[in-house]
Formats: C-alpha cells, structure tokens, sequence
C-alpha cells in the first residue's frame, strides 16, 4: 500500500463504508427472500451482529468498551432464540393472562 497515513486512512474508511453499506444491503436481500420463514426481531438483531462485526473489523484503534454492545446484542439473540424473552408479549397480552405482569404476586 503506497501513500502517505492521510490517503491509507482514506482509503480504508472508503472500503468500511463500503463493506457496511454491503452487509446492509445483503442483510436486507436475505430478509426479504425468506421474510416468510424467518422472525423479523431475530433477523434485525443478526444483521445488526454482523454489521458492527464489519464495523468493529475496521477500527484503526480498539476501544475495548465497544465489546459489551456485542455482548448485549447476543444476549437478545440468545433471548429471542429461547423465546425467554419478556419482550415477546404485548403488555395487554401479558396483564390479560392469570399471573401476567402487571399483577402483584
């Protein structure tokens, strides 16, 4: 790679735009082919994962607090996987059901 620190910093973060800007649109293509079989909540949280791993995968300088957002996006994956997740229900829906929520027990 020839050329000075600015034009190398230039170019790589033409190529993270560009990679990101990609994961995006592939995300977004894959969702829409098979947006009938697939949890949309689940294939949001997914292509987020994979589009800050693009992101995070282009940082000239770590900053090691950026690994708890990775951390807290596995957990709602993991959650939505488990269908654990309290978020699931609607709180109508979950004050309707004997020994919903909104009730003190």
């Amino acid at each position: 790679m020839d050329g000075s620190l600015t034009e190398r910093i230039t170019r790589l973060q033409m190529s993270q735009f560009g990679a990101c800007i990609g994961v995006v649109v592939g995300a977004g293509l894959l969702f829409w082919r098979f947006r009938h079989r697939f949890d949309p909540r689940l294939a949001a949280l997914l292509s987020l994962k994979v589009y800050l791993a693009t992101f995070y995968g282009f940082l000239i300088i770590p900053y090691t607090y950026l690994a708890s957002v990775s951390l807290f996006t596995s957990l709602f994956v993991v959650l939505i996987v488990s269908r654990r997740a309290p978020f699931l229900t609607p709180f109508a829906a979950a004050d309707a059901e004997p020994g919903g929520r909104g009730k003190a027990r």
